[in-house]
């Protein structure tokens, strides 16, 4: 997991599960990382109705994050 801020610097481009504070979870990209914030990039629904977003994260909002390995 993800502690510091440096560790979100250096994460940057990968993928990443972030839990909230109140335990619900939301994989993406990690875009942007900034002093009190991340972006990440997810995608919702599949084939041509697969839509993606980009969402600001307040650190206060985040519980732990994940690095997510891919194959």
């Amino acid at each position: 997991p993800l502690k510091m801020h440096r560790q979100y610097v250096k994460n940057t481009g990968r993928e990443v599960e972030v839990l909230f504070t109140d335990d619900t979870k939301k994989e993406g990209k990690l875009l942007t990382v900034t002093e009190t914030d991340i972006m990440i990039e997810h995608t919702e629904g599949k084939g041509k109705k697969a839509v993606t977003q980009q969402l600001v994260i307040p650190f206060n909002n985040i519980k732990s994050t994940t690095v997510q390995i891919k194959f």
